[in-house]
């Protein structure tokens, strides 16, 4: 409260309001002022319930008459002569014009002005800011901190300690855009208190005074040893200075405990042990402190906001502008004295001055909290938050600066924990239900992954890794009961020469207890551009239209290569399909081996046309199916047949046909008679009727079917001997 001898109280003292300009171009006084309308609001806390931090520019409306300059965006001071005193004038304070109305009879303009917390409020210092701490390792004092804040806007404080300027100040946010409000807000509630321009133009910090309340012992109870009377800390107004009052029936209780913590749930640090507690939630300037530190900040600023008792009230009082916000002041009434702060007032007039002051609470305190600082980007923070739901518990610890963070969600259902490193990029996870437990860790930087699910009736694990250069590679394993199964598989692709290549290669192993499968695919996509030209000519004198089309493409390789391994057989298949725009090309190749046989058979099919080729092998015997069958080389079989190098055959028995090899020549036998005999020195071919020729070296022999007649020439003797009857050219001849 301001001393100025109790002389706004009385309505015979002259009061004389004095408005200048910075430039002095405008002096506004009482005759100026359009019937006294002047009022000045000033308010430390305007919200529902006692909110440190809260800073609040003050406002002065007046209307003035015969003013024809404009006076938006000028500063002024305005100040009160009482009882003629101008050596000793009363300062109000200094605001800038915001508003500067004219009415509609133009003799009149209607005047708002703020003092110079408005234009802090509004502005935005993430430019100063990042100044001030340019990297996330920068460090300051908090004095260092709001000397820099209110030295960029050019504005004195008071000179007062803070209970945490000692307290280290780092950067802790990367803001593109940062409100001054936001900045003098955290300034103000992390040290337990709130701001204000005073009648000297200066900034102030303003604790409430703390326990206002007198102490008056009964008689009987007084003296004692613990117990003493207390005077009451605040300002008296009598009721000859007061019209009239309201206030509530209860005392808003006194903050018993403080919690600082960076979101809701989060549990952070908590000092006090009672059940009224006052909360501090997103303050940036304690983002990423640690326990110990943080424990010790809100150790100042309990002993600051601890024992504030009032009651919330509202009175209509003669105006008294010593009186200032945050004073604490005391009521007299029929019922109650009222003992509370002026957290906000609202004087009005000039001669005959009056002021409403209000102070708002809640007897406790809800769970509302002070929290303007959402839309920043965070660099450095620790919180630990637990939420608990009928449905859910999900607990949650986050280290902002390190990049590191752990969560653990719990329901009826599943439990999810999951630990991560976003500054390295990696992250693990486990999630587990009643059938099931999964488990994952992944490396981003370096594309790397690995799982294992488990159910009851199978185990999987799996490894990723994906780079341009080596492209998609992963292995799994799945074991049940039954089996294991193991793949390797990479996937990449390529680009050259307007080719776009994709390649997917994989193998498996698949064991049981009778048996062994190993695979091998691999599949080939090439999607190529191609151009096609079509041309058509009509008749001799018709234009020759050349249409030219641009068609995608895609010819698919699918390569497959299969073992399967069984305590009776191994078997073994290759396979390969080519699929193009006009062509299906699918061909395979197979082993399969028991105890008793080799099978062996390769198929090529075409557009549904299908050629296979086998080889079947057993103890008795080799069997060859083929269309064509190419031999290469000196062939023997059995000692009886053979094709030499040049492609020469030799055959010591066998059928040529009806022709049978018999110890070094061919036979024909067909009947009893019927036969054909071929002999290095001999020739005979007979029928069945009974006729034959026989030939030998040197002699000719030939016999009719009846038998009848018959000839031989033999050249050996020069004989011819002719059997039955014969007609020549030279007479016939009888046997």
């Amino acid at each position: 409260m301001i001393e100025y001898g109790g002389q706004f109280l009385k309505d015979s003292v002259d009061k004389q309001l004095s408005i200048v300009t910075d430039d002095g171009q405008i002096h506004i006084t009482n005759n100026e002022l359009h019937q006294e309308q002047f009022e000045l609001t000033e308010s430390l806390c305007s919200e529902s319930e006692l909110t440190f931090g809260s800073c609040e520019a003050g406002m002065v409306k007046f209307t003035v008459s015969n003013i024809f300059s404009g006076l938006k965006d000028k500063w002024m001071t305005i100040k009160m002569v009482l009882a003629g005193n101008t050596a000793n004038p009363f300062q109000i304070g200094r605001y800038k014009v915001c508003s500067d109305t004219p009415e509609a009879d133009r003799t009149k303009r209607d005047i708002v002005a703020y003092d110079a917390l408005y234009d802090v409020i509004n502005a935005d210092v993430a430019e100063w800011y990042n100044t001030l701490l340019p990297d996330k390792d920068s460090i300051t004092t908090m004095k260092a901190f709001r000397d820099s804040f209110f030295g960029y806007f050019g504005i004195e404080q008071a000179d007062v300690r803070l209970v945490n300027d000692d307290m280290k100040v780092e950067k802790t946010v990367e803001p593109e855009e940062l409100s001054g409000a936001t900045v003098l807000n955290c300034i103000c509630e992390i040290n337990g208190c709130f701001g204000h321009i005073g009648r000297d133009g200066r900034f102030h910090y303003i604790y409430l005074e703390q326990e206002i309340q007198g102490l008056y012992p009964r008689n009987n109870l007084y003296p004692a040893d613990d117990l003493y009377p207390r005077e009451p800390k605040s300002t008296r107004i009598s009721k000859s200075l007061y019209i009239s009052a309201q206030y509530e029936d209860f005392l808003v209780k006194t903050i018993d405990k403080l919690q600082i913590r960076k979101e809701e749930d989060d549990i952070g640090v908590i000092v006090g042990s009672g059940t009224n507690a006052y909360v501090i939630q997103d303050n940036f300037l304690v983002y990423g402190k640690g326990n110990e530190e943080l424990t010790g900040i809100a150790n100042n600023i309990y002993e600051k906001i601890r024992g504030i008792i009032y009651r919330p009230f509202s009175a209509d009082c003669k105006g008294n502008l010593c009186i200032e916000v945050g004073d604490a002041v005391r009521l007299p009434t029929r019922y109650e004295i009222i003992e509370s702060y002026v957290l906000k007032r609202t004087l009005k007039g000039i001669q005959a001055l009056r002021d409403d002051y209000e102070a708002a609470g809640e007897e406790y305190r809800s769970t509302q909290v002070n929290s303007v600082h959402k839309s920043i980007i965070q660099l450095k923070g620790k919180t630990n938050v637990l939420t608990r739901t009928i449905e859910e518990t999900n607990s949650k610890i986050v280290d902002v600066e390190s990049g590191l963070s752990s969560e653990i969600k719990q329901t009826a259902t599943d439990i999810r924990a999951e630990v991560k490193n976003t500054v390295d990029g990696l992250s693990s996870s486990i999630e587990q239900t009643a059938n099931s437990i999964r488990s994952e860790v992944s490396d981003s930087v370096n594309n790397l992954s690995s799982s294992i699910q488990q159910n009851t009736e199978s185990i999987t694990s799996e490894v990723k890794r994906a780079s341009e250069a080596e492209g998609d590679l992963s292995t799994k394993i799945t074991q049940t009961a039954e089996s294991i199964t193991s793949k390797v598989s990479k996937n990449y692709e390529t680009k050259e020469n307007a080719t776009n290549t994709k390649t997917e290669l994989e193998t498996s192993i698949k064991q049981t207890a009778d048996g062994l499968t190993a695979e091998l695919s691999k599949q080939v996509a090439e999607t190529k551009e191609y151009a096609e030209s079509a041309a058509e000519t009509a008749e001799s004198n018709a234009k020759q239209d050349t249409a030219d089309k641009l068609k995608d493409y895609s010819t698919t390789t699918e390569m497959n290569t299969r073992i399967n391994a069984t305590a009776e057989g191994i078997s073994a298949e290759v396979t390969r399909k080519l699929q193009s725009y006009s062509t299906t090309e699918q061909m395979n190749s197979a082993i399969r081996q028991t105890a008793d046989s080799i099978n062996t058979e390769v198929s090529k099919k075409v557009n549904g046309d299908e050629i296979i080729s086998k080889i079947n092998q057993s103890a008795e015997n080799v069997s060859i199916e083929a269309n064509k069958i190419n031999l290469s080389g000196a062939v023997t079989a059995n000692q009886n047949f053979k094709i030499s190098l040049d492609g020469s055959m030799e055959a010591l028995a066998g059928l040529i046909g009806m022709w049978q090899i018999f110890n070094g020549y061919l036979r024909y036998v067909l009947g009893e008679n019927a036969q054909a005999l071929i002999k290095p020195d001999e020739l005979l071919i007979s029928r069945s009727a009974g006729a034959n020729f026989h030939a030998y070296p040197g002699l000719l022999y030939m016999q009719s079917d009846d038998g009848e007649r018959s000839i031989s020439i033999d050249c050996n003797d020069g004989s011819i001997n002719l059997g039955g009857s014969w007609t020549t050219p030279w007479g016939d001849i009888e046997n």
